[in-house]
C-alpha cells in the first residue's frame, strides 16, 4: 500500500503558503514510505525555506516492529542515531528507519542521594525498551507509546509503581534514579553495571520466578537471591532487578531473606489508558508547551516560537500509521520551523496526533538502504544523544531481488532529449536492497527512442513504454514526449584551445526541470571543420586558431553555436602587462597597492603567474576577474608574507577563484590588490610587476605531445645570509623547498 499520495502541491504554514517540490519519494522496507520535499514560499520571497523529511510507517505489515534505543544501552552517555540502529540490527532484526528521540542532559553533577541525579547524556522523559522502564524521570513530561499491538499513543505517565514485600505493598519511588530519604528505587541493567546508590541503605537482588515476564501493568513475581545492608552499589546482572531502600523503606528490606517472593506492579497510566507498554520514548514538560498536533488541530498557545531543526514523531487518526519527521535548520540551505509550523507539515502527510521530539544538532532522520542520515544536520555531523526510536524489519534475511522499481514511473522528456533511467531493487518481503540496480536490461519499440552503444543511455523520439528486466523480473517507464519543450544549445558561443574537453550543454525545459540532449546523439558540421571538430562522446575542441560556426543535428532539431579557438603556443605565455611604480603613505593604516592590468587572458589558462619585486612590506594579495559572462569575481586574501628586493612569483589557481565551467572563458584580470603589514608613513617604496603569465596544464605541442618547457639555468644568491635557488622565477632553499 502506497502511504504517501500528494494531494496539493500548496503547504499553508503560520507564515503564509509554500509551494511544494517532491525531491524523493520511494519506499524503504515493509510497510514503510520515505519522502523528502522542499518547501519554498509561494509569494517568491523564499525567505524561510524548508526542507521535509517524512517516514510513514504501516504498523499492520507483519514483518514491522518499532523498537525505542538507550545510547550505548545506558540511560548515561550518548551515541549517533545511525550507531544505535547498526549496532542493534542483527540478521531478521534490522532498524532500517528511524529519528533520535528525548531531550538528555547535557551535564553532569556529582550523585548524592537525595538529590537529581544529571549525568550527560540521560534522556528527560520516560523510556520503556521491550516492556522494561529505563529511565522515568518526570511525571510531566510528553511521552511516545507503542504497545503489545503496535499502536501508538502519546501523553503523559501518572504512577502508580509498588512491590509487595512480606505482604506490604511498597511504593517505588523511581526507576534508575536516586534514592530520597525513606524511598525504595528500582535498579535495572540500564542503569549500568551497579546501582548509584550510596552504603546508607539496604539493597536486594532480585530474579525473575521461572516463565515470569517483565511488563508494565502487570504483577511480575520474582525471588531474593542476596539482600545487603549498608554497602550500596551492587552489580546488576543483565537478567535481574535491584530494590534499593533508605530509612524506613530499607528497614522493609532487611527483613527479606533468600529466597522470598516479592510482587513488583509497575503501573502507568497514558492518555487514561492501561496497557502492557512495549517501548516508549519521551518528549517535552507537557505543563509548559502542550502536544503540538493533537486530535487533528494545531496547537498555537503554547509552542517553541523559535526557527529551529525539529524532529517530530505522531500517527495517524486510525494509529495504523506512524509518522517519524525531521525538518532541517541553521543552514545555508533551510532556517527551521517552529513548533506549530512543524504540527502542520506533519498533519499535512498524514498526522492526527504528534509531539515534538529534541531538536537542534541532534535532529536526524536515519534510513539504512539510503545510507544512513538523510537530512543534513546543523552541526555539520551527525550528533550524538541520548536515545532514539525506529521502525523494524523482522522479514528473513534475503539479498535476492524480486521486484523493480523505477525512480521514475513516467519520464517527461523534450524530443531527443536523454536519460539514464534507474531503479529500486526490493526482495519479497518489500525491503529495499539497491537504489540503483546494475545491468539491467531494457528495450523499447524505435517509435519510442533509442539506446546508445552503453545500453543506459535512452535517447526519446515518441510516446511509449520502455521495459525492463533484471533477471526475470521486469517493470516498464512510460515516456511522453513535451511537443512545447524548447531545446536549444546552452551557450551562444565558447572559447575552447586543443584539450578542452567541452561536452556541448543542450537541454529542453520541461515544466521546471531542464533535460539534456546528449550532444554525442547529434551530427555536427561546421562553417570551417578546421578550426573545430566534436568527437564521439559530444566533446568539443579546438583545431587550429580562429572562430567558426558549429551546427548540430538530430532528426528535425537543428542549432548552432559560434566557436572561438585560441590554443597556446606554450605552456607558459606572457599576457604583454608590465608596470613599475613608487609609492608611499601619509596614512599607513590598511595600506594597500591596486593596480589594474585589465588583461583578457590568452585562451583557456588553468593559473596564473604574477612575478614582482617591491621593498614594501607584502602580507597579501586579492585577484579580480571578469568571466565571459560578465560576472566580477574577486578572491579572498591569499596570505603570503613576501621577502623584499627579489623577484617574488604568485601561482593562482584560476579553477578555485571562478571555477572550470567552459561558459567562463574569456577571462579578464581586472584588478590585483595588495594589503601591506606595517608600512611606515612617507616612506618610498618601488614596486614593480615584470611578467605576468598564464598557465595551460594540457598544454600539447604541434604533434600533439605534452611538452614540458626545458627549466631555466639555475641562478644561486644570497640574501640575509642564506643560500638560496632561482628557478623560473620561483625562490628555493638549498634543500628545494620553496621559500614563502
Amino acid at each position: 500500500m502506497k502511504l504517501f499520495i500528494l494531494l496539493s502541491t500548496i503547504l499553508t504554514l503560520s507564515n503564509g503558503d509554500y509551494n511544494l517540490d517532491t525531491i524523493a519519494h520511494m519506499q524503504v522496507g515493509p510497510g514503510t514510505y520515505y519522502t523528502a520535499v522542499r518547501l519554498t514560499q509561494a509569494n517568491g520571497k523564499n525567505d524561510y525555506p524548508v526542507n521535509a523529511f517524512i517516514t510513514q510507517v504501516d504498523t499492520r505489515n507483519p514483518y514491522i516492529q518499532f523498537e525505542s534505543v538507550l545510547a550505548k544501552d545506558t540511560i548515561i552517555g550518548t551515541e549517533c542515531p545511525s550507531a544505535m540502529a547498526k549496532r542493534h540490527s542483527k540478521a531478521g532484526h534490522l532498524l532500517f528507519a528511524g529519528t533520535n528521540a528525548d531531550f538528555f542532559t547535557t551535564k553532569s553533577t556529582l550523585i548524592t542521594e537525595g538529590t537529581n541525579c544529571l549525568l550527560y547524556g540521560r534522556p528527560s522523559g520516560g523510556v520503556i525498551i521491550d516492556h522494561e522502564i529505563a529511565s522515568l524521570q518526570s511525571n510531566k513530561r510528553q511521552s511516545f507509546v507503542i504497545d503489545d499491538n503496535k499502536r501508538p499513543y502519546i501523553g503523559a505517565f501518572t504512577r502508580a509503581m509498588k512491590a509487595t514485600v512480606n505482604g506490604e505493598d511498597l511504593t517505588i519511588y523511581n526507576v534508575n534514579y536516586t534514592r530520597s530519604k525513606d524511598k525504595l528505587t528500582l535498579f535495572n541493567h540500564f542503569n549500568g553495571s551497579t546501582t548509584t546508590a550510596c552504603t546508607a541503605g539496604t539493597e536486594v537482588l532480585l530474579a525473575l520466578k521461572e516463565n515470569e515476564q517483565w511488563g508494565i501493568n502487570k504483577e511480575v513475581r520474582l525471588v531474593v537471591e542476596k539482600v545487603v545492608q549498608n554497602n550500596g552499589r551492587m552489580a546488576i546482572p543483565k537478567d535481574k532487578v535491584v530494590l534499593s531502600g533508605n530509612g524506613s523503606m530499607a528497614t522493609k528490606l532487611d527483613a527479606l531473606h533468600i529466597g522470598d517472593e516479592v510482587v513488583i506492579s509497575l503501573g502507568l497510566t497514558v492518555s487514561g489508558k492501561q496497557f502492557d507498554i512495549a517501548h516508549a520514548v519521551g518528549g517535552p514538560d507537557a505543563s509548559v508547551y502542550g502536544q503540538m498536533l493533537r486530535d487533528g488541530k494545531v496547537v498555537t498557545d503554547s509552542t517553541w516560537a523559535s526557527r529551529e531543526p525539529r524532529t517530530g514523531i505522531g500517527y495517524s487518526i486510525t494509529r495504523d500509521t506512524i509518522i517519524f519527521c525531521v525538518l532541517d535548520g541553521r543552514t545555508q540551505g533551510t532556517t527551521g520551523v517552529t513548533t506549530d509550523n512543524e504540527a502542520r507539515v506533519m498533519k499535512f502527510f498524514g498526522a492526527y496526533d504528534a509531539m515534538n521530539l529534541d531538536g537542534g544538532g541532534s535532529s536526524c532522520m536515519y534510513i539504512a538502504p539510503l545510507g544512513g542520515q538523510v537530512n543534513t544536520p546543523s552541526d555539520g555531523t551527525e550528533r550524538a544523544c541520548g536515545d532514539g526510536f525506529f521502525a523494524v524489519c523482522t522479514a528473513p534475511e534475503d539479498a535476492t531481488i524480486t521486484r523493480l522499481v523505477p525512480h521514475d514511473n513516467t519520464l517527461v522528456l523534450p524530443k531527443y532529449g536523454y536519460t539514464r533511467p534507474l531503479f529500486y531493487g526490493y526482495n519479497q518481503y518489500d525491503m529495499l536492497l539497491h537504489t540503483d540496480v546494475e545491468n539491467v536490461q531494457m528495450t523499447c519499440d524505435s517509435t519510442v527512442g533509442y539506446f546508445m552503444e552503453d545500453g543506459k543511455t535512452f535517447i526519446a523520439i515518441g510516446d511509449g513504454d520502455i521495459i525492463a528486466n533484471y533477471q526475470g523480473v521486469t517493470t516498464t517507464i512510460h515516456i511522453h514526449i513535451d511537443n512545447n519543450a524548447q531545446v536549444a544549445f546552452r551557450l551562444d558561443s565558447v572559447w575552447v584551445d586543443r584539450v578542452s574537453n567541452y561536452e556541448i550543454e543542450i537541454g529542453g525545459l520541461v515544466g521546471k526541470r531542464e533535460i539534456g540532449v546528449l550532444p554525442s546523439a547529434l551530427t555536427w558540421d561546421a562553417d570551417d571543420n578546421s578550426i573545430a571538430s566534436v568527437n564521439a562522446a559530444g566533446q568539443l575542441n579546438g583545431t587550429k586558431n580562429g572562430s567558426t560556426i558549429l551546427i548540430g543535428t538530430i532528426g528535425d532539431f537543428s542549432d548552432s553555436i559560434k566557436v572561438n579557438v585560441e590554443i597556446a603556443n606554450n605552456e607558459y605565455m606572457p599576457t604583454g602587462y608590465t608596470t613599475d611604480t613608487t609609492v608611499s603613505y601619509s596614512n599607513t593604516r590598511g595600506a594597500s597597492l591596486t593596480i589594474e592590468p585589465n588583461q583578457r587572458l590568452y585562451g583557456c589558462p588553468d593559473s596564473l603567474l604574477i612575478t614582482f619585486q617591491t621593498s614594501a612590506p607584502i602580507q597579501s594579495m586579492a585577484l579580480t576577474i571578469e568571466t565571459a559572462e560578465g560576472e566580477s569575481i574577486t578572491s579572498g586574501q591569499i596570505a603570503d608574507v613576501v621577502p623584499t628586493d627579489i623577484d617574488y612569483i604568485y601561482r593562482i589557481d584560476l579553477a578555485r577563484i571562478v571555477g572550470n565551467h567552459q561558459a567562463i572563458y574569456p577571462l579578464t584580470l581586472s584588478k590585483i590588490r595588495f594589503t601591506l603589514k606595517d608600512a611606515k608613513k612617507s616612506t618610498p617604496y618601488t614596486f614593480a610587476i615584470p611578467t605576468i603569465q598564464c598557465h595551460y596544464r594540457d598544454w600539447i605541442n604541434e604533434t600533439g605531445i605534452e611538452e614540458t618547457l626545458a627549466p631555466a639555468k639555475n641562478e644561486k644568491f644570497v640574501q640575509n645570509g642564506r643560500l638560496l635557488i632561482r628557478k623560473q622565477g620561483m625562490i628555493y632553499d638549498v634543500l628545494g623547498s620553496p621559500i614563502q
